[in-house]
């Protein structure tokens, strides 16, 4: 093999160990990262937000189905629930957040998982599978 050959193989493993590694975890998320407007699709902040100042809200009347939510202090919101966050703690698959939701009918705890990688805030499973991911939105 010549020197290019032996580089490209090398390069070409590489990148299919970083690829097959699953999602990046920086360090512990802090609430203070999580404040703020996060929307998991494509279409654009303004489509789900509306901003007073810096302060995001809902568009109304809000799509129950838009994958977005926004944290403001301990309180984290979707179009048909709230939520306090009672602990954030780091595991080697992401922050674990763990909440105590309501909506209009019942209320139940709730743990999730949130790690930043690839420019998102990545929600990933138990089992550290990425299962979805948010853009953080601000006032445009």
């Amino acid at each position: 093999m010549d020197k290019n050959s032996i580089c490209t193989v090398l390069c070409a493993a590489a990148l299919f160990s970083a690829a097959s590694a699953g999602p990046a975890h920086a360090a512990g998320l802090t609430l203070g990262d999580l404040q703020g407007a996060w929307l998991g699709q494509e279409t654009g902040c303004q489509t789900a937000f509306a901003f007073s100042g810096s302060k995001p809200a809902f568009k109304r009347p809000a799509d129950a189905f838009v994958p977005a939510f926004i944290v403001s202090g301990d309180k984290l919101t979707t179009p048909l629930a709230s939520c306090r966050i009672r602990k954030m703690e780091e595991t080697e698959k992401g922050t674990r957040v763990t909440m105590a939701c309501a909506n209009a009918l019942s209320s139940a705890p709730v743990v999730t998982r949130f790690a930043f990688g690839r420019g998102y805030l990545l929600r990933i499973s138990d089992s550290g599978v990425e299962t979805g991911y948010y853009n953080h939105c601000k006032r445009e």
